[in-house]
């Protein structure tokens, strides 16, 4: 992991956390061993399975900041880990309705043929009764290509017996040059 990846997303997370410095902090974690890992369309593992790592810290006040990471194994180049930087504020106005906007910084171990992969996005989401996400999500560099990229998705959540849920997703990409 390159160091300079980090210290593009600390500064921002550094001041999320500081906006909720006197909200009560909670924090969670997850652990998963995935067989296959599909984000918009692009297949993230080729062979085996991935280990995937998430710690996220939210407070009362709405904020939150995490990072995410996982083994991937793209068929198209040698990249071999990513880590996603994320914060944001959370809003809920009753049980009903909720929005989010989110900053994401993702980053990769290795640049390819002299390119650096890392890229920002930003998000709006709206939740509906817990169920319904509808998402923008917005990037001026997307994978490091000077490509403008834009994206609308909407999902669909539904709990499983179990603690299991399944998802359901649409989604378009739109992508021009800079």
């Amino acid at each position: 992991m390159r160091i300079c990846a980090f210290r593009r997303a600390c500064p921002f997370l550094l001041v999320l956390l500081g906006m909720g410095a006197n909200a009560e902090i909670h924090g969670e974690a997850n652990l998963a061993v995935v067989s296959n890992s599909v984000y918009r369309g692009v297949k993230l593992i080729d062979h085996g399975a991935a280990l995937q790592a998430r710690v996220q810290a939210r407070s009362d006040a709405g904020l939150y900041i995490g990072v995410w990471a996982s083994r991937v194994d793209y068929p198209f180049d040698d990249r071999a880990l990513e880590v996603d930087y994320f914060g944001g504020y959370h809003k809920r106005w009753s049980p009903q309705l909720a929005a989010d906007i989110t900053f994401l910084r993702y980053t990769y171990d290795k640049d390819v043929n002299g390119v650096s992969y890392d890229w920002g996005e930003i998000q709006l989401a709206i939740h509906l009764r817990d169920r319904w996400t509808f998402l923008a999500g917005f990037a001026d560099d997307w994978i490091g290509r000077d490509e403008r990229h834009q994206i609308i998705e909407g999902t669909y959540r539904h709990p499983l017996p179990h603690t299991f849920v399944a998802y359901a997703s649409l989604g378009r990409q739109f992508t021009d040059r800079n």
